[in-house]
């Protein structure tokens, strides 16, 4: 019986129930279970379910991209038992709806939909399409990818992207990056980001460098005529971004010039005056890209100030006009000119001139008419441009116009009146003065007459008699005396008056007489003396007084009346007293008082003879010598006692001092000394103590220098005594002021006390050392401090200031009992952390000698502990010009604050540099890529590191840094201040690098040779730069094998380097040579001739070259006055050459600094030398001469002119085994001769040839 399915029924719809109707219920198949995808891609699904009965159905799938399958991408019935299909060609990141059902079944029996969204491709094309200075634009294809998908794009300032990454997420194939940072270099990666969140991976753009900013305001900081500064705002761009500025003259068109800047700013030159410039600049990234131009307004150059004439800057010259002339300066013919003419140096003068206030355009000649005649004029110009901005005054100097006619006398100025000073000589000097006034011919002369009355009345004196003639000038206002001729006809006593006559210039002169335009009066008369003294008898122990000397002159009057001190008789030659005014007298007729001579200056022990001498009002004198004499006793003999000098003394043995004849030489006999115990008041009784109760005079040893055994006087330890001492002389004289010293015994030791650092304490900064001293007697003065290290028994030096194996102390003053010790800065920073010290400290009184207190008694011992870090270093700057620097290298410099906050010295640590590409970069010390050991740095010292291309640092890269110090104790200091550089740029084209010898000397003419890997051969030479720097320059791209190749006494040695690249800077090589470096200089003669080769002529030579084996290994410059020098070479055989020259053997020894000179003698130039100067235990004696058959001896004076040694022509000594006329001889030292001091050599050459001899001498020094 047929089943039925009532509940199925219900769920069909009508054709379904029909079907159902005429199906038997057994035939009916069910959908497909299990159905899923089991594989996706991006264009390719595979999909699988389960069959109900394999063996009996096919599946029809269905897949579409609508869930409701509207749009059909497939429909197919598969195989029999199919249970799995796969699909290709799909669209990547699209969903996609999947079916299936038996394919006999009806719709309904499709299995429940199933879907998957394929893969993304990633983006194609990457494409940067725009840099900008803070924006980037990239775009790329959607790679088949659904057209709505999702792209995400990113830069970053790493090729991780870490640093700085910024993104956008977009469903177009365009991206912009926005807010980026100016000159940077950026990372572009793009991914497509599925429907299903399935990400692609990235599609790598590459890199590239943002622009710098455009510049900003642009404007003109100053306007010259031949150049002009530019300004201009940096944007943002980062200091040190270079500028490229374009310069044109007809708004670009054209362009004139371009430059770079290192700055916003810029100083052109080379501009042409009064002309219209363009300007505009863009700032560079860092591998040259422009930004957009920031562009100037045009501006005008200012004129040109005119230049001097070549020749003249006058032409032709009449009585009424001058021609003027200049030079444009390069200004263009429109610039205006003014011309400025006076007759005043100053331009304060008249000014007249056709070309007065008036702007012209430039002339070959301009002429100045309208002058008057005979005057000199004085001219300047100046220009204007075109903004009618004036120029600076040119001065074109003076020119007078010729003279034209003179009718008008010369006048007189007469600015004298009378003279009424007494004239004794023709010594008066006259104001009256002459002028001929504006536009005058000028003075030619004028004359003086004489008269006993007014008005040329009375008896005429004189003629007209000429005081000045040929005076050519428009002026005369000297001060004149009178002609001696004309002055002596004035008689004594008679008023004379002087007129005056004087004359122009003029064809037919014009003449002015001025009458009586002054008087003279004349003294011929001398003073008198009436001698009334009497010289004191006898020698003069004191002043003797006043004398009766008297002095008159009726005419005139005295005007000075005075005396001098003479040692020999009838000289009056003023030389024991200068002339020494008796009296101030105003024109006196008479002195007849009393007076004293100086007693205290007259000579003693000598007789002193007294001159006298009147001068009158006119000048007229009269001496009378040995007017009295003195006879001036000398006095009595000095002493004094120097020794002992001090209040306290811990010794008494001997007392000690000087003594002195008086001035008139007669010697001292004997010194005589007391002493005196002020404890009891008795005085040394001259054989068993202080006893006497009386001075008792004890004879001293000696007389000029003088001394007393006192060692058996029994003092008594803080005992007091005064000594006294006086001098006898041969005359029984003795001393007018004896010599006093009081003295204290003090035998006793002070004590001392150390209370800071504590004993067994901890001390975390070592600042003050302090403690007590007393004494019983002088007082404590001193106490020395020492600081031992424990840990290998060191004490600390306070003058070299390092640890050492002496014991070293340190004086400090003790006031009051207390005493404080401050150590210093390198005291305090050699204290390391966790390590034990001991401090002693002692005491000395004011004792002489100074009484100390046991060594090493009191003292402390204590740890010292660092808990101080160093302070932060803020004063930190890194190397900027990558031009300036060493390829890949960043060069930094820091002044170190200090240890233990800012004011301490590092004694042993480090530094640590962090650097990167990007600022504001995460840093601490851990991280840290460079560590500098370091030691001994003291505050506020300036250190400098170079990071060198051991860190691999990028070429003409910026690199932002911070920097650590640590101390001895690991304590860090906060890191500096992030700070930035830029490290040197590549070599293109160059290897580079430096040959030393092990001591780091370098070596100059080692030959350097480059073989590249792709063939080719280029070589050089190392310079003489005394670091041995070598460039192999214009090489191929490749890499190379370095070889460098050096010759040294005749043996050659090589050694490379191999893998080489271009650019490289740093292939040095360091040499294990034996030899000392040696040089060779001279001066080359200006002109000499001979018949050696090498004497030649060298004018204008500037080049000297040194070869060796043919090749030339150096070159260098010769100065102005022919010397030259070549150093740091290696011993061997060389060619000096130089041009126009024939060359010069040289041969060097190891270390020798061979001199040469060329000349027209047989030796050498300076050739003959001792070395080495100073000379312990031998001195070699060398000399060079043109040929081989001379005879040579040298002799060895000292310094009195004795011979100590002499080297003959035959000694075996002699060492000429060379084929450049080089010899050698030595002298060796025994242990005592020759003794320390200066020694004179002298060489003997002669030559067997021309039997002519030369003679060479020279000086060296031994010592021992």
């Amino acid at each position: 019986m047929t089943s039925w399915n009532i509940a199925g029924i219900k769920k069909l719809g009508l054709w379904a129930l029909l079907a159902w109707l005429f199906t038997p219920a057994a035939g009916y198949c069910a959908a497909p279970s299990d159905v899923q995808f089991t594989a996706v891609s991006t264009d390719t699904v595979s999909l699988s379910w389960v069959l109900d009965a394999p063996s009996a159905e096919s599946p029809l799938m269905v897949i579409s991209t609508a869930s409701d399958f509207s749009v059909a991408f497939s429909s197919e019935t598969g195989g029999l038992g199919a249970q799995t299909t796969t699909y290709y060609g799909l669209t990547p990141n699209t969903t996609y709806f999947f079916k299936v059902k038996v394919s006999t079944e009806p719709d309904a029996a499709y299995s429940a939909l199933v879907s998957a969204v394929t893969d993304p491709n990633p983006p194609g094309t990457p494409l940067i399409m725009g840099v900008y200075s803070s924006s980037l634009t990239i775009s790329w294809a959607d790679a088949g990818n659904n057209p709505g998908s999702l792209y995400l794009a990113q830069a970053a300032q790493d090729e991780t992207f870490d640093v700085q990454r910024v993104s956008t997420l977009t469903v177009s194939g365009f991206g912009v990056f926005e807010g980026l940072a100016l000159n940077t270099t950026y990372y572009i990666r793009a991914r497509t980001v599925g429907f299903s969140g399935v990400e692609t991976a990235d599609t790598g753009f590459g890199s590239t460098i943002t622009l710098s900013a455009q510049p900003l305001s642009p404007s003109y900081t100053a306007v010259y005529s031949s150049g002009v500064l530019l300004s201009w705002e940096p944007n943002g761009n980062l200091s040190g971004t270079r500028y490229y500025v374009q310069v044109s003259s007809d708004d670009f068109l054209t362009l004139n010039y371009s430059s770079f800047a290192a700055a916003p700013e810029l100083s052109t030159y080379g501009l042409a005056p009064n002309t219209t410039y363009y300007f505009k600049t863009a700032s560079l990234n860092s591998v040259g890209v422009l930004s957009p131009y920031a562009v100037f307004q045009s501006t005008l150059t200012r004129a040109g100030i005119p230049k001097p004439h070549a020749g003249t800057n006058f032409g032709a010259v009449t009585a009424d006009s001058i021609e003027v002339q200049w030079l444009q300066n390069s200004n263009p013919s429109h610039t205006e000119y003014y011309l400025k003419v006076s007759s005043s140096a100053d331009f304060q003068g008249t000014e007249n001139g056709s070309m007065r206030d008036t702007w012209f355009t430039w002339a070959a000649l301009t002429s100045v008419s309208g002058l008057n005649a005979g005057v000199t004029f004085y001219f300047e110009v100046k220009a204007r441009d075109s903004l009618l901005r004036e120029t600076d005054w040119f001065d074109l100097g003076a020119k007078k116009t010729l003279p034209g006619a003179d009718t008008v006398p010369p006048s007189v100025i007469d600015l004298q009146g009378g003279d009424d000073h007494w004239r004794g000589a023709a010594s008066g000097s006259y104001m009256v003065h002459f002028d001929d006034g504006f536009g005058g011919s000028g003075l030619s002369k004028f004359e003086v007459k004489l008269s006993t009355s007014p008005g040329l009345a009375g008896t005429p004196l004189t003629g007209w008699t000429e005081v000045a003639t040929d005076i050519n000038a428009q002026i005369y206002n000297t001060d004149w005396q009178i002609p001696l001729d004309a002055f002596q006809t004035i008689t004594e006593g008679v008023t004379a008056y002087v007129s005056v006559r004087v004359y122009d210039a003029a064809p037919i002169s014009n003449v002015t007489i001025s009458t009586d335009i002054f008087y003279v009066k004349r003294d011929t008369t001398p003073p008198t003396i009436t001698n009334g003294a009497v010289s004191p008898s006898g020698w003069l122990f004191a002043d003797p007084g006043v004398f009766n000397v008297d002095f008159a002159d009726a005419r005139s009057g005295l005007a000075f009346i005075q005396y001098s001190a003479s040692g020999l008789a009838g000289a009056a030659d003023a030389a024991v007293i200068g002339w020494t005014d008796i009296d101030t007298l105003v024109s006196s007729s008479a002195y007849t008082a009393n007076w004293s001579v100086a007693f205290s200056a007259l000579a003693g022990g000598a007789t002193n003879y007294i001159s006298v001498r009147a001068i009158d009002a006119a000048g007229n004198t009269t001496t009378l010598a040995d007017a009295f004499r003195i006879m001036k006793a000398a006095g009595s003999p000095g002493v004094a006692l120097t020794s002992p000098s001090a209040a306290y003394i811990s010794s008494a043995s001997y007392l000690s001092g000087s003594a002195t004849g008086g001035n008139d030489g007669i010697a001292v006999s004997f010194v005589e000394v007391w002493l005196k115990n002020l404890a009891n008041g008795q005085y040394y009784n001259g054989a068993a103590g202080f006893t006497s109760a009386v001075p008792v005079w004890l004879r001293a040893s000696g007389a000029e220098a003088w001394s007393l055994n006192v060692a058996t006087f029994g003092f008594v330890n803080l005992s007091s005594y005064t000594a006294v001492a006086r001098a006898k002389d041969s005359l029984a004289r003795y001393s007018l002021n004896y010599a006093t010293v009081t003295f204290t015994l003090d035998q006793d030791a002070p004590s001392v006390y150390l209370s800071s650092p504590a004993a067994l304490s901890t001390v975390y900064a070592l600042d003050v050392v302090s403690g007590t001293a007393a004494d019983t007697g002088a007082g404590p003065s001193l106490a020395g401090v020492s600081v031992r290290r424990l840990v290998d028994g060191k004490w600390w030096d306070f003058t070299s200031r390092a640890w050492g194996s002496a014991t070293v102390s340190s004086m400090t003053a003790v006031s009051g009992g207390n005493w404080v010790f401050l150590p210093d800065v390198f005291l305090r920073g050699n204290m390391l952390n966790g390590y034990d010290y001991f401090i002693t400290a002692y005491a000395a009184d004011a004792a002489a000698p100074a009484n100390v207190s046991a060594f090493g008694l009191q003292g402390a011992t204590f740890t010292f502990s660092d808990g101080i870090p160093p302070g932060q270093t803020t004063e930190v700057f890194a190397s900027t010009d990558p031009e300036a620097s060493l390829p890949g290298r960043l060069s930094v410099t820091w002044v170190f604050p200090g240890d233990d906050g800012n004011s301490g010295l590092l004694a042993a640590g480090e530094f640590a540099i962090q650097y990167s590409t990007f600022t504001g970069f995460s840093y601490s010390t851990a991280s840290a890529l460079v560590l500098i050991t370091t030691a001994a740095v003291p505050p506020g010292s300036t250190q400098v590191y170079t990071i060198s291309s051991d860190q691999q640092l990028a070429y003409s890269t910026t690199y932002y840094l911070r920097l650590w110090t640590e101390d001895d104790a690991g304590l860090w200091s906060a890191a500096s201040p992030e700070f930035s550089g830029v490290t040197g740029e590549s070599l293109p084209d160059e290897i580079a690098g430096h040959i030393r010898t092990s001591a780091g000397q370098g070596i100059t003419g080692v030959l350097v040779e480059g073989l590249s890997n792709l063939g080719g051969l280029w070589t050089g030479y190392t310079v003489d730069d005394g670091s041995g720097s070598f460039r192999l320059t214009h090489l191929a791209a490749g890499i190379y094998r370095i070889q460098v190749t050096w010759t040294a006494e005749g043996l050659t040695s090589s050694v490379a380097k191999d893998k080489i690249p271009v650019g490289n800077a740093d292939t040095d090589f360091t040499l294990s040579v034996t030899y000392s470096l040696a040089s060779v200089s001279g001066t080359l003669p200006l002109s000499i001739s001979g018949r050696r080769a090498s004497s030649f002529s060298v004018a204008g030579a500037s080049e000297v070259e040194l070869y060796q084996a043919g090749r030339r290994i150096a070159v260098v410059r010769a100065g102005a006055d022919g010397s030259f020098r070549i150093g740091n070479i290696l011993p061997g055989d060389y060619e000096l050459r130089a041009p126009g020259i024939a060359p010069i053997r040289v041969h060097l020894r190891s270390g020798e600094n061979l001199v040469v000179r060329p000349s027209s003698e047989f030796i050498l130039g300076e050739s003959l030398y001792a070395y080495p100067n100073p000379a312990r235990t031998r001195v070699t004696f060398r000399l060079q001469t043109e040929a081989a058959s001379v005879k040579d001896e040298i002799n060895v004076f000292d310094v009195t002119g004795r011979l100590v040694k002499k080297i003959r022509n035959d000694d075996p000594g002699w060492d000429r085994s060379n084929p450049y006329n080089i010899r050698w001889v030595a002298w060796n030292f025994s242990d005592s001769e020759p003794a320390p001091g200066v020694y004179i050599y002298k060489a003997n050459i002669k030559s067997e040839a021309t039997g002519k001899t030369i003679v060479r001498t020279g000086k060296f020094a031994v010592v021992r």
